[in-house]
């Protein structure tokens, strides 16, 4: 299947200058996007509909024409719209419908505080997103723009199932215009290929025309571990995650990552590898924590606020892991521990002799987990 792009198909520079692909700046492109991408055709927006039509204040970023939010608005959404774009002629198609709200730029551009309690970015927009850093400043602005219990919801390929190899120009698309010409959309991926990022071009050609239109796209592929680790390190939790658009499991052949977050509260669950710890409540002593305790399980995975405050004894050494992944590692555990929503006991804390750094190691498909040592 042909890849569909959100109109933010573009890269951040120094993290000021955008560059944005040809087929979304091109006006006569951008006419024709909502033709090759129609709403019957696309798993995304169907997914999506249901989401924003329950929110009160909604950013679609790389909104591109702005079906989504304009389907929401026919739908009966009365709250706040706006989508967001660095596409001047995306949004030209988009600005046809005024009763929502339309801003050029990326999220570097944008002052918002916490004005938004869902973000969604469709399109597998945030694929674009090419370097570390890019990804890291995104998701943190946009945990930035997020209300305290806000929602983001966004998609990316899963690299496993390798969805490029069918760019080709056999699997090329025609539509007609409104004109009357036919247009042939046809993609090609370039060499060469690392599995992660991915370049490609889009050639337009139509009888009517002079000569072909070519854009040209690059798109990171990051797996669901990759993924987990960038969440947490900009302060967002995963709340659901699912392979497709019908909300089946993430597993290793799905074709889609779909991933719904939130802002994280208490962010981690600290394992102790060495050393000793005291666990203080309103400055009591509650606990103590040695090699094989753990702590910060409760604010991490019911999103509720820090219980207690841990102190370091000695010096240590900590595996650090996000509520998700230990979810994910050891879901026995993480549900006993939020079985009555109260704080593990001290003496349960020894992981019900779980291997953690064996366990942790294969959750992450071999990928160790970050350690923090902690001086005294």
């Amino acid at each position: 299947m042909p890849p569909y792009l959100s109109a933010l198909a573009a890269h951040l520079v120094c993290h000021t200058a955008v560059v944005v692909d040809h087929q979304f700046v091109e006006p006569s492109l951008a006419e024709l996007y909502d033709v090759f991408h129609p709403w019957e055709r696309r798993g995304d927006f169907g997914f999506y509909l249901p989401l924003v039509m329950s929110a009160k204040a909604v950013l679609d970023v790389g909104c591109g024409t702005g079906e989504l939010l304009r389907r929401a608005r026919d739908a009966g959404h009365t709250g706040r719209l706006c989508g967001l774009d660095p596409a001047g002629a995306m949004l030209g198609q988009a600005r046809m419908r005024s009763d929502i709200e339309w801003t050029l730029g990326d999220l570097s551009t944008v002052a918002w505080d916490q004005e938004f309690d869902l973000i969604v970015m469709t399109g597998h927009a945030f694929q674009v997103f090419l370097e570390d850093d890019e990804v890291r400043s995104s998701l943190s602005k946009i945990r930035s723009v997020l209300t305290e219990d806000g929602h983001f919801g966004f998609e990316t390929r899963n690299p496993s199932v390798r969805a490029w190899t069918s760019w080709t120009p056999d699997n090329a698309v025609e539509v007609q215009t409104s004109a009357g010409f036919v247009v042939r959309m046809a993609h090609e991926v370039e060499a060469p290929l690392d599995g992660q990022v991915v370049s490609f071009t889009t050639t337009f050609t139509s009888p009517g025309w002079d000569r072909p239109q070519v854009s040209r796209s690059t798109l990171r592929f990051l797996d669901a571990a990759s993924l987990a680790s960038f969440l947490s390190d900009t302060g967002l939790a995963i709340e659901e995650q699912f392979g497709d658009w019908d909300r089946h499991p993430l597993t290793d052949t799905s074709p889609e990552i779909i991933t719904i977050v939130r802002r994280s509260r208490g962010a981690e669950i600290l394992i102790v590898l060495s050393g000793t710890a005291t666990c203080l409540v309103r400055g009591v002593e509650e606990a103590r924590f040695g090699p094989g305790n753990f702590f910060g399980e409760v604010a991490t995975l019911d999103g509720g606020p820090r219980t207690a405050t841990v102190v370091a004894s000695t010096d240590m050494e900590v595996l650090v892991l996000s509520g998700f992944e230990f979810e994910m590692s050891s879901p026995e555990v993480a549900h006993r521990m939020l079985g009555d929503g109260s704080p593990t006991p001290a003496g349960e804390r020894q992981s019900s002799g779980v291997n953690w750094p064996t366990r942790l190691q294969s959750a992450r498909s071999g990928r160790s987990r970050p350690r923090m040592s902690i001086t005294t």
